[in-house]
């Protein structure tokens, strides 16, 4: 459906390669919200995720692939997560169309897609479980970057 790619600022990278030196049991995604700062007035992004498509798909498959990952959560937080993509999709998505999620510092998360930036989504929990959709094992969608970011989180600089 779609290719993705993670990003991480300087100050994410070296959360992430404590943790891979440490794996104190604690996950990647639970590493990276702890180490925000919630009170700092300037926030900034400590990671994104590109999602580029290969092929056009319907509004409703898109947001339908999160089914799993939010199962059980508060439904009022994941409505504003499927009306926050929802406002940017207009018709379908097509081949070449990129989203970007952008996890800020401050424990949100601001959507956009090719480039209109859309609604800010606030609930951390909810935020946290969306990242975990793609560099957690126990959730992921993607063996491949899974295992191409534990294999070689280390050697980033």
């Amino acid at each position: 459906m779609y290719q993705i790619g993670i990003s991480f600022s300087d100050d994410t990278l070296k959360v992430a390669t404590r943790w891979d030196s440490n794996r104190d049991g604690k996950s990647l995604v639970q590493s990276i919200f702890e180490s925000y700062n919630l009170r700092s007035p300037t926030p900034k992004i400590a990671l994104s995720a590109t999602l580029r498509f290969c092929r056009g798909v319907s509004k409703a498959q898109f947001l339908n692939a999160f089914t799993d990952a939010f199962k059980g959560y508060d439904q009022a937080a994941v409505e504003n997560f499927q009306k926050a993509f929802s406002e940017l999709i207009v018709g379908e998505i097509k081949e070449k169309d990129e989203f970007v999620l952008y996890w800020i510092d401050n424990g949100q998360v601001v959507v956009s897609m090719n480039g209109h930036i859309g609604s800010v989504l606030t609930d951390e929990e909810l935020n946290k479980r969306l990242l975990e959709v793609y560099i957690d094992p126990k959730r992921t969608v993607s063996l491949e970057l899974l295992h191409s970011l534990e294999n070689n989180i280390h050697q980033a600089n």
